[in-house]
């Protein structure tokens, strides 16, 4: 996504080998970025620690003997090294981690920015919103670019832009096993007596990634609310929950509708045509009717590539939010009987 949006972790901690080498050559980058880049850089060496739960030690611990064949400076630490590496921080339920002392953070503009002046100096032309629209194939190769208004043609083609290669790739009939991740982001500001500076990290037991922003902030990710889920299945998910909460209402009103069939109509009471029997014919389809919208708003679409988790956020989501209506209304009515004993 967007440069400036990055949290910008430099680690080396990755479960897929190659994934681990591109970052052991990135560290590379960032450690020798002003002979390399010619630009001051941005790049914070704070450490960095990946903590597990105690179920996926033995996962975590074949990770950090993969990476340390491909040339990671990484090693298992246990409670007590980690309350030496932080002091501060609370390690009760961690009893091993993988610590990375040589890792850190950067700045995601910054970066950009560097490579972007130093490719400058080397003649790259840079063209500031100019989407290009497809790719072009001459004897199976990718050779051209097309733009809104003109091709680009090139002896070779790169195209680095994460999470939109899927579309750009499909219409050459290349499908890329892309899925976008929706992570909730925030930066928050230290309490005055907090130490600030200290690792980066990522948390499977309360599953954040968090690092320092700045000497006064710290920036705090959560990848649990949408875990699994790509950017199109989030929007479902609000999708669902919209429906659901719109509809609950009308549960209570076809089933009122039906329970005042006992009583007697008063003179002033629109009946519905066709008495009683028409009036619960009616409240029975509408409730029905009703119901079945809620439960297939339920069900995850066919893409969605972690069905049980989306159709857990739906009925939680949905809960916490019928759930806090329903406190306001309580207090609301405990607020009017204060009022009529007055």
């Amino acid at each position: 996504g967007n440069s400036g949006r990055s949290s910008a972790l430099v680690r080396m901690h990755y479960s897929f080998p190659p994934e681990v080498q591109l970052a052991v050559k990135s560290l590379e980058v960032f450690n020798h970025w002003k002979e390399l880049v010619d630009e001051t850089g941005d790049f914070h060496r704070t450490g960095f620690l990946r903590i597990v739960p105690n179920g996926d030690l033995d996962v975590l611990r074949a990770n950090v003997a993969m990476q340390k064949k491909l040339g990671v400076n990484v090693e298992l630490v246990d409670q007590a090294q980690l309350q030496e590496i932080e002091p501060e921080w609370h390690f009760d339920d961690v009893t091993t981690a993988a610590y990375e002392p040589d890792s850190g953070y950067g700045d995601g503009s910054c970066v950009a920015n560097d490579f972007m002046a130093a490719a400058r100096d080397m003649g790259v032309e840079y063209r500031r919103k100019t989407p290009a629209t497809g790719l072009l194939v001459t004897d199976g190769k990718v050779r051209c670019v097309q733009l809104a208004n003109e091709k680009i043609e090139a002896g070779a083609v790169i195209a680095a832009i994460g999470p939109w290669s899927k579309s750009l790739y499909q219409n050459v009939g290349v499908d890329l096993p892309i899925e976008n991740e929706f992570h909730e982001v925030v930066v928050l500001r230290n309490p005055p007596d907090m130490k600030g500076g200290g690792c980066a990290c990522i948390d499977s037991i309360t599953t954040t990634y968090f690092r320092s922003d700045a000497s006064d902030k710290t920036l705090v990710g959560d990848f649990l609310a949408q875990a699994g889920t790509s950017v199109k299945g989030a929007y479902d998910v609000l999708v669902s929950m919209g429906v659901i909460t719109s509809f609950v209402p009308y549960l209570y009103l076809f089933a009122t509708m039906f329970k005042l069939q006992r009583e007697p109509a008063g003179a002033d009471v629109i009946s519905v045509p066709g008495g009683t029997v028409v009036a619960k014919l009616v409240a029975c389809l509408g409730f029905t009717t009703t119901v079945v919208t809620i439960a297939l708003s339920l069900l995850p679409p066919p893409d969605e590539p972690n069905k049980v988790l989306a159709v857990g956020k739906i009925v939680v989501l949905s809960g916490v939010l019928l759930g806090v209506g329903a406190v306001f209304y309580y207090l609301k009515q405990r607020q009017n009987i204060r009022v009529d004993a007055l």
